[in-house]
This record gives structure tokens, C-alpha cells and sequence, in this order.
């Protein structure tokens, strides 16, 4: 009779977590939920902050020649620019941020540029 119960499963009772484990779940839950949110905002400011880079440089080639200022771009500048432009490989469906880096860096020569031939 000893071997039976030595073979025997042993079966374990589940008991409620204790309050401490609950409220640090909880916890944990509603800091996540937070970060989600703030996540948001972050990505929300740089993209906006971007589209304005972007816009600056379309501003400032459309306001060349107006108001009096004008600044000339060689041939060779302007196509140098349009090829860093179509050099840009990007996947939007992947929402990859090296492509977010990417249009930046690009943006960011190309504002470079025009502020260096403004001068």
C-alpha cells in the first residue's frame, strides 16, 4: 500500500495571489498603459517637428527670388539634392525608425545646403 501512495499525483490547490503580487501587477499594468500614451506624444512631436523641417525647406526654395533675396543654386546643387532624395529607400508599411533617421539625415543636408548657398 505504500507504493501507491509513493506513485500517487499530487495535486495542487490554486490559492488566490496575495495582495501584494495583485496591486504590483496592477501596478505595472497602468504604468505600461502610461508609457503607451507618452509613446504616443513622443512619436506625435517628431513627426510634427519633422513635417516642419521638411516644410521650412520647401518654404525657403519657394521664397527664393521673392522679397527681394535672392540666392542662386547651381545646377549641380539642385540635382545633388534630388538624387539624395531618390536615393531614399524607404518602407512606410514596416514603420521602421532608421527610415524616420533616414528622411531626416536627408533633410537635414539638404537644409544645410541651402542655408550654406544662402550665405
Amino acid at each position: 500500500m505504500s507504493l501507491i501512495k509513493e506513485n500517487a499525483p499530487k495535486l495542487k490547490v490554486k490559492t488566490q495571489a496575495p495582495p501584494e503580487k495583485v496591486f504590483l501587477k496592477r501596478d505595472l499594468v497602468i504604468r505600461l498603459q502610461h508609457l503607451r500614451s507618452v509613446t504616443r506624444e513622443v512619436a506625435g512631436a517628431y513627426l510634427s517637428n519633422l513635417e516642419h523641417q521638411i516644410l521650412e525647406v520647401i518654404d525657403h526654395l519657394n521664397a527664393a527670388g521673392n522679397n527681394g533675396k535672392t540666392f542662386k543654386l547651381k545646377t549641380g546643387s539642385v540635382k545633388s539634392m534630388v538624387k539624395s532624395l531618390d536615393k531614399l529607400t524607404l518602407k512606410p508599411e514596416k514603420g521602421r525608425r532608421k527610415d524616420l533617421k533616414r528622411i531626416e539625415r536627408t533633410i537635414e543636408s539638404i537644409s544645410g545646403a541651402l542655408i550654406k548657398k544662402k550665405s
